[in-house]
């Protein structure tokens, strides 16, 4: 049996009933498997989302998530001590740290679509969404003036963030696919915000060429 992952539904949800299918020890530590998960496993750029799983009065803090590369589609929460399969679990996630992830998360699709209007010739290829440390990395025709190209890409991604941009998913294809408007969509396995003004006001702190490519760092106003 898969995880289903509930995340993809609804960025806000922070608490969901589930039922322990598979237990166990491996190098990591001991885990839990669930029918079903709220929590988002570290990847694509983005952070382990942070919580705790509650069972019989217990309270169990989720120390790390992960996806085996071999076997069923599920996702393994790290615990101290252990849950039996069989039992019924609450699970609890930190729905602002959360909801940091996903406006991160979406700012940096966004930044691409930005570049991408920009200019037809670049093209994000690499993301880090982690708070503080966020950047896009792109690849195509760099631009000479790099602090006129900062200055008309901030303009240019607030302005999509006001215009409030609804977010799709498509799910016909493994990771599904993100896509504000009619604007260019991306595979992504991430959590997002559900419109560009939710994102709210983007600054892109510093911008550099690194080889072939143009790294962006940014961050979303707190």
């Amino acid at each position: 049996m898969n995880t289903i992952r509930t995340y993809y539904e609804n960025t806000k949800l922070s608490e969901l009933s589930a039922q322990v299918i598979d237990c166990g020890e491996d190098e990591n530590g001991s885990y839990v498997v669930c029918d079903k998960t709220i929590f988002h496993p570290q990847g694509g750029g983005q952070p382990d989302d942070q919580g705790i799983i509650e069972c019989a009065a217990s309270l169990y803090k989720v120390q790390k998530l992960s996806i085996p590369k071999e076997g069923p589609d599920v996702i393994k929460h790290y615990i101290e001590g252990r849950i039996d399969v069989g039992s019924a679990v609450t699970m609890k996630i930190d729905l602002e740290a959360r909801w940091l992830f996903a406006r991160l998360h979406s700012a940096g699709h966004l930044l691409s679509n930005a570049a991408g209007l920009i200019s037809e010739n670049l093209d994000g290829c690499q993301g880090n969404h982690f708070p503080n440390q966020s950047f896009v990395r792109f690849q195509g025709v760099l631009p000479s003036d790099l602090q006129s190209f900062k200055k008309e890409l901030e303009e240019k991604v607030n302005e999509l963030v006001k215009k409030d941009i609804p977010v799709s998913n498509r799910f016909d294809s493994n990771p599904r696919k993100i896509q504000f408007g009619d604007l260019r969509e991306y595979p992504c396995g991430g959590t997002h915000v559900s419109s560009s003004s939710e994102i709210g006001d983007i600054t892109i702190r510093r911008i550099k060429k690194e080889k072939d490519l143009l790294k962006v760092s940014y961050d979303v106003k707190l």
